[in-house]
Order: structure tokens, then C-alpha cells, then sequence
């Protein structure tokens, strides 16, 4: 049976699938199509459970499994693809066929693209190949160091270029590369960067570069292999992986991080028989920041002596940083439990304690509250029906208790597990009819009754409505209590009824500090309501017989989950590539907690605000001017201005403060330069380099079925190139700020400092005319170069601009290359 949905979807982002390179040669393990997946999530980035997608097929040959498919439990809609193969051999002009599906749901959408290699012709080999090795940093992947601390995100990518033969040799684009490790723990992936790639993986742009900046994280050592248009396998060897080409095995070591704590994983709380095994008591190691530490040796105590049997073995935690043992009650334990401590050896203070208990060694239960009670017809009884259970040493922790009725009496659960305190609770709700009911909490051997009174409903004037007096549309942070109580007032015909028992029950994240309240002399009951460790919204119901009403309230998240990685270049978009005074991007989850209400753009003209919809960002100190807040890829993007005034530095603390009380703070780098350039859409619908004409009109590749003219930058003319991230200028412009608006008449144009290089790759320079911020614009510079008349000519030919700032005898920063069409 189908799931009904659960919510409103907000957001669409790819799961799996995207970039696949079907190659049917035998050295190619993707022979198949693998299938494709989505995610759905609401507006507060929660899966949406139950919601239809509809696939179409928008280029290509393939087919699509079934036209629409149900999110599941995770959010997931998954789809098969097929395809009939009609050419395996390529020709001239033709090295490859590309499909494109698109996946739909409530207006929003995802586009996927699977290439399929053709043959070639001469010897059994595919057209698409990566024709030179994965690169760090200019060398060979092979010759690399790939080494850092676990949870560490690297400012230098892994870079691939996808090309083969015939127009292949062009590149290929929106092919997958991804990371493919030869163990669980610990693991290399790619950062996302946008746009719909998988997770874990980037996609090739329109030239076949790609970069894929390394994430740590578990510890130690480990293998992995560089796949081309492939998908991860099932197991631990790359004989298991799907791929149309691959590169490795490479290593990497993962630095684990200074022992902090000691987590329990499973295995706390048990309750078996003298003389069987419990379940594995498994604990983790990790180091501040939750990172687990491998390697280390650990050490298991058992109080009393010999209450427990505990399995020999060497407990050195693996590389998820976990250790296990696995343990037999004795009879010592039986008056007490057992006590079982795993510590670490060089440090016993950093340790954990699991409480195990012999089933049926209790020594107490007493009722705590909820006895002899009353309540009206069909309303519930004010205070829960609570018990301690005891043992030797206290409370008998994660202890069954039943709970058996005997009357006109309906139970919020039948079987409850004891609290940290030995403490088990249900709610009563009295049935429609008058008399008594008992209510028998059973823990063991050992059992505790609750007598409960039904009385009619009370006479006088009769309710004829409920009301909300206050209380209503609040928010609250997860775990804060929400500020005022909600309070409803019963009404007749005569005016407020007073001595009447009012019900309230919730959805969502919430506790109440009762389930039933009774009206005062003004007719109105009250009640407290605490938001849970989760955010969405909250329903509260208060009803009466034959009558109604609810309470919205809104429970936030505590701050939005911002790393070093969340920070990109606002035109390259690569990660942690930020400078004062230019534009960045950050794109987290948990930006905008009251969903689309908060996303806006900036003013047409004018300043940046430094605060949008209570969303607010701070560099240093420094607030940042805000540009817009629109839904990226996959969470929401904050485009802003890094302030002027911050100093370069590998470690500048960033504050992002969301709706007044949930704060985040990181730390990243900012540098001298961060060079990016400016790139749009242009009409054939390829990404290419923002770029204007001498006669002040935009480079385009054309269009007629849009009335857009071919219009390629020409050689031996001057063209204006718009980037960020060039560092600070002369006459320096302060923070949300542009350049002189008289600077041409004085000759003060706010230039740029540093030294700036420009040409067309594997070809000619280009003269560099002037760099200046750009008029009328904020954090952005514009480059004018002259193009010479031996540049390269064609639709799109890659380029470079790069700087090095005053004063550094280092190579230049270069921008990633881009592309712009060139003609005579």
C-alpha cells in the first residue's frame, strides 16, 4: 500500500544515478543502466514520504521503467532505465549519445544526464576516456599526499578532465568522477559544489574539467580509486564497482584527532537470565569534534567482581573507532546488576558506563502519581499514571512495565520502558459511560494498581463552544519552552463555564505539561508546552465534547549546520576560495527555518542590508552585506559581500546567526585573492564567461529561435570580463560600496593592486588594458583585455585569467579556466 504523504515538497535534489557513462566493451563494468533516484524534502529539509514524481525522457533514446514513482519512508523516488541500442560504432562527427530525463515534483525539478560511449572503429576501445591521470596540485594523483585531520575539507581539488576522440576530444560534460573507497572507514569523498550531481561525486562541465575537493573523514589509512561514469559497488573491492573507466588504487591517511570521549553505540540497558548472552555492548571513541579516533587501546571493568563474563579479545578500537565486547550475567549480578565501564587505556577518565540487569530482580515499585483520579465522560485524566521500579542499587533503568485495564478506560501504550530514573508512565482517557476502572502497572514479579473515577458531565449551563485566548502562532527553539502557555475558554450561552475538564493532545514536536486541565471561574483552562529536540510544525488540540480548536506553533531548529565547506566563490562557486570585498556563497541547510517566507533578493539599486528576514552573517566581527537568499540545488544560498575591512588569514571565525537564537559559528580561510569569474547561460544553453563587446553589447553564441544574434567577441578588439575576488583596490572602496561615480572624470579608477596575467590555454595572451572595480557594482572588479588577432576561434574556447597579489613573488591565483566563443 502506497504511503500517504506527509508533507508539502519544497525542495527536489538528485539521490543517485546522474553522469552515468554506458560503455558495452568488456573492459567496462557499467554495461547496464544503473537506476536513478530523487529526494524530497519539505521546507525545513525533512524527507517527504509519499509524494508522486513524474519522469520524462527529454532527449535521447532511453526508457524510463514507469512515467511517475512514490517517494518512500526517506524521501526516495527511484526510477529504472532501458535502453535499445541502435549505434555502437562511432563516426565522424559523432563519439557518443547523450540522454537527458527530468524528474518533477510540485514544480520542482531535476534534469539527469546518461552518455553512451561509442566504439571505436579502429581498435576495441570507447570514444570517452579520461586521456591523462587524475591531478592534485599539478602532479600526478599517483605522486600526491593526500593527508589531513579528520573532518577536513581540502582548498585544493582532484582534477579530471573527461575528452576522448572526434568532438570528444572537446570534453564531455555532466559525467560523473567520484571517490571510490576500498574500505568503510575511513573514506575520501567529493564536496558538493551544486548543481545535480550525486552526492559524494561532481559532474564535468562543459569542457570536461572537473574538481572534486576531498572530504576526510573516520581515521587512519586507507585506498581509493578515481571512477569515471560509474557508481559505487555493493562491496570492498573495485571488481564490485560500476564504471566506465577507473584510476587507482591511490592512499590516504586520515589523521584522527586527540581522544575526547567515549559514546555508547548499543548495548546499554539490557535485561536477561543468569547464564545467556546479552546483545554486544559496542562503544566509539571520538575526538572534540565527534570525529572517531582509531588505533587505541581500551580497557573493560566489571562492578562487582565477576558479576559479568566478558569475551577475550584485543580491544583496540577499529577505524570507525569502535570496540565491543560481548558479556554473560552471573549470579553475582543478581542483586544488583553489573556495572560494565569501557575506558581508555593511557586515560581512564575518558570513559563510558553500561547498566545491565537480571530479569525478574527487582526489589520495589511504587506509584509515583495518578491515583484515584476522576475525569468526565470521554476526557482525559489530569496527571499520568506513573511508576518507579527499584532494584539493589536504585532505579531499574530501561525496565518493561505493563500496563493492564480493567473498566471504561483507554491507555496511551500497553508496555512502557523505564526512564533514567526507573520512572514509566501512560495517559488515561475516561470512556463515555460512568464507574470505575482499574489500571494495573505489572514490572516483573511485582505489581501496582491505579484506581480511576468516570463521572458524568457536569450540570449547568451547557459548553456551546471552545476559544483560544492566548497562546497561539508562537516559536520556539528545539528543547526551549514556548514562552507563553496556551490557554482556551470554555462558553455557553449563560457565559463561561467553569469546573469543566478540557482535553488537549498534539502533533508534531512537542510535550504538554498535561493532557487535561479543567476551566477556572472564568470559564478558561491552561496549559504549558515544550518544544522537542526537532524542528516542524506543532498542532495542539483542546477539545470538548462536540467541540474543538487548535493552537499553530512552529518549532525552529537551533542554528543551521554551516562548515568551512559551506562557503563558496560567488562566480567559480569553489569551495573556501574567499577574499575581502569580494562575493561568496553560502549554501547550508537550516538558513531559512520558516521556509520560502525567508527567501528574497536584494534591492534593484542601493545598499545591502546586513540583515535579511532575521538571517544575519558576520566575518571577524564584521557584519556582511547581504545580496539575496534564493533555493540553491540542494539547500538554501546566501549570496554576500566578504567585508573589506577583514585581514587575510588560514583562520578568520564566521558567525551565522538565523532568526535571533539559532547561531552557528566556523572558522575558514580568507585570502589575499580569490580570482572567479562570471559566468551565464547563453542561448544554446551552455555556460560560458559573462563578456561585453566594445559597442557594449553581450557575447552570445546565438539563437534564432530566440532572437538572439551570434554574436562572438572578435579578435583584435577590447573586451570587459567581470570576476571576484581580486583583493583590495587603489583608492580603496569600503565595504557595500562602488567605485567613484566621478573616478573617469579624475582618472581615479578604484584599480586593482595585484599583477594580472590573461590568454587563451595552450595559445595566445591577451593584453591587459585596465582592472578596476566594476562601475555601479559591489564586490565586483571588471577586466578589460585586448583580444589578439591569433587567438583561437570557435564556440567555446577555454581561457585563463590569473593574479598575484602586491607584494607576493608566488605564482599567480589563476580563476578556473572558462570559456567564451571568439570569431574573426
Amino acid at each position: 500500500m502506497a504511503l500517504a504523504q506527509t508533507s508539502a515538497v519544497a525542495h527536489l535534489a538528485v539521490q543517485s544515478g546522474n553522469g552515468q557513462v554506458l560503455c558495452i566493451l568488456p573492459q567496462c563494468t557499467l554495461q547496464n543502466w544503473q537506476p536513478i533516484s530523487v529526494k524530497a524534502t519539505d521546507i525545513h529539509g525533512n524527507p517527504v514520504a509519499g509524494a508522486t514524481v513524474s519522469w520524462s525522457v527529454t532527449s535521447g533514446q532511453i526508457t524510463l521503467g514507469s512515467t511517475t514513482s512514490t517517494t518512500g519512508g526517506d524521501g526516495t523516488a527511484t526510477q529504472s532505465l532501458t535502453e535499445q541500442i541502435f549505434q555502437t560504432q562511432a563516426s565522424a562527427g559523432t563519439s557518443y549519445l547523450v540522454n537527458t530525463i527530468q524528474a518533477t515534483c510540485n514544480s520542482n525539478s531535476v534534469t539527469f544526464t546518461e552518455t553512451q560511449s561509442l566504439e571505436n572503429q579502429t581498435s576495441p576501445a570507447p570514444e570517452i576516456a579520461v586521456l591523462s591521470i587524475p591531478t592534485f596540485n599539478g602532479q600526478s594523483l599517483a605522486d600526491a599526499t593526500l593527508a589531513a585531520n579528520v573532518g577536513t575539507t581540502f582548498s585544493t581539488p582532484i582534477q579530471t578532465r573527461v575528452t576522448g576522440l572526434d568532438i570528444a576530444s572537446n570534453g564531455v560534460a555532466n559525467v560523473s568522477i567520484r571517490i571510490y573507497n576500498l574500505q568503510s572507514s575511513p573514506t575520501l569523498s567529493c564536496v558538493y559544489q551544486g548543481g545535480y550531481a550525486d552526492p559524494g561525486s561532481v559532474l564535468s562541465d562543459s569542457q570536461g574539467y572537473t574538481n572534486c575537493y576531498p572530504v576526510f573523514s573516520g581515521s587512519g589509512s586507507g585506498s581509493y580509486y578515481i571512477l569515471v561514469g560509474g557508481m559505487p559497488g555493493t562491496g570492498s573491492s573495485l571488481s564490485t564497482a560500476l564504471y566506465e573507466q577507473s584510476f587507482g588504487p591511490y592512499q590516504f591517511t586520515s589523521n584522527p584527532g586527540t581522544p575526547a570521549a567515549v559514546q555508547i553505540v548499543s548495548g546499554n540497558n539490557q535485561v536477561g537470565n543468569i547464564g545467556t548472552p546479552l546483545n554486544a555492548l559496542v562503544a566509539k571513541l571520538v575526538d572534540a569534534a565527534g570525529n572517531a579516533v582509531q588505533g587505541k587501546t581500551m580497557q573493560w571493568s566489571v562492578l562487582p567482581v565477576g558479576a559479568v563474563a566478558l569475551s577475550n579479545a584485543p580491544f583496540v578500537t577499529d577505524n570507525n573507532g569502535e570496540v565491543s565486547t560481548t558479556v554473560t550475567l552471573d549470579s553475582l549480578a543478581s542483586a544488583a546488576g553489573a556495572t560494565i565501564t569501557v575506558a581508555l587505556s593511557s586515560n581512564p577518565n575518558i570513559s563510558a558506563t553500561f547498566q545491565e540487569t537480571v530479569l525478574g530482580t527487582l526489589t520495589a515499585m511504587n506509584v509515583v502519581s495518578g491515583n484515584n483520579q476522576s475525569a468526565q465522560e470521554g476526557t482525559s485524566f489530569t496527571a499520568a499514571l506513573e511508576v518507579q521500579v527499584l532494584n539493589a542499587t536504585g532505579s531499574a533503568v530501561n525496565y518493561p512495565v505493563q500496563y493492564l485495564v480493567t473498566g471504561p478506560v483507554t491507555l496511551s501504550a500497553s508496555t512502557v520502558y523505564t526512564n533514567a530514573n526507573g520512572q514509566a508512565s501512560v495517559t488515561a482517557l475516561a470512556g463515555n459511560i460512568t464507574g470505575t476502572a482499574t489500571v494495573t502497572a505489572v514490572a516483573g514479579a511485582l505489581t501496582k494498581s491505579f484506581t480511576l473515577t468516570i463521572t458524568s458531565t457536569p450540570v449547568g449551563p451547557a459548553p456551546n463552544g471552545i476559544s483560544i485566548v492566548s497562546g497561539n502562532s508562537q516559536i520556539a527553539l528545539e528543547g526551549a519552552a514556548f514562552a507563553q502557555p496556551l490557554v482556551v475558554q470554555v462558553n455557553s450561552t449563560a457565559g463561561p463555564v467553569s469546573g469543566y475538564t478540557v482535553g488537549f493532545t498534539a502533533t508534531g514536536p512537542v510535550s504538554l505539561s498535561t493532557a487535561a486541565a479543567t476551566t477556572n471561574s472564568n470559564g478558561q483552562a491552561t496549559i504549558n508546552a515544550t518544544a522537542a529536540n526537532a524542528s516542524g510544525q506543532v498542532v495542539v488540540t483542546a477539545s470538548i465534547t462536540g467541540y474543538s480548536t487548535t493552537f499553530t506553533l512552529t518549532v525552529n531548529p537551533p542554528g543551521p549546520l554551516v562548515t568551512a565547506a559551506s562557503f563558496l566563490n560567488a562566480a567559480s562557486r569553489q569551495a573556501g576560495q574567499l577574499s575581502p570585498c569580494g562575493l561568496a556563497i553560502l549554501a547550508a541547510s537550516g538558513l531559512t527555518p520558516d521556509g520560502a517566507a525567508d527567501l528574497t533578493t536584494g534591492p534593484v539599486f542601493g545598499r545591502w542590508p546586513k540583515s535579511v528576514n532575521n538571517l544575519s552573517v558576520t566575518f571577524g566581527g564584521i557584519p556582511a552585506p547581504i545580496r539575496s537568499v534564493a533555493m540553491g540545488a540542494a539547500y538554501p544560498e546566501v549570496t554576500l559581500q566578504v567585508p573589506c575591512e577583514v585581514t587575510p588569514a588560514s583562520s578568520v571565525p564566521v558567525v551565522v546567526n538565523v532568526n535571533g537564537g539559532g547561531k552557528t559559528t566556523t572558522s575558514i580561510p580568507i585570502y589575499a585573492v580569490s580570482p572567479g569569474v562570471f559566468q551565464q547561460v547563453m542561448s544554446d544553453g551552455t555556460i560560458r564567461a559573462v563578456a561585453v563587446r566594445s559597442d557594449g553589447s553581450f557575447a552570445d553564441i546565438g539563437n534564432p529561435d530566440s532572437y538572439d544574434p551570434n554574436n562572438p567577441i572578435r579578435q583584435g578588439e577590447i573586451v570587459r570580463f567581470y570576476m571576484t575576488g581580486l583583493g583590495i583596490t587603489n583608492p580603496e572602496v569600503d565595504t557595500d560600496s562602488i567605485e567613484n561615480p566621478n573616478a573617469y572624470l579624475y582618472a581615479v579608477d578604484a584599480n586593482v593592486m595585484g599583477t594580472l596575467t590573461a590568454g587563451f590555454v595552450g595559445s595566445s595572451a591577451m593584453t591587459i588594458v585596465s582592472a578596476r572595480q566594476a562601475p555601479g557594482q559591489i564586490g565586483v572588479y571588471e577586466i578589460q583585455v585586448m583580444i589578439p588577432s591569433s587567438a583561437p576561434i570557435g564556440n567555446s574556447v577555454p581561457f585563463y585569467i590569473g593574479i598575484t597579489p602586491t607584494g607576493s613573488t608566488s605564482t599567480p591565483s589563476y580563476a578556473p579556466n572558462s570559456t567564451i566563443p571568439v570569431g574573426q
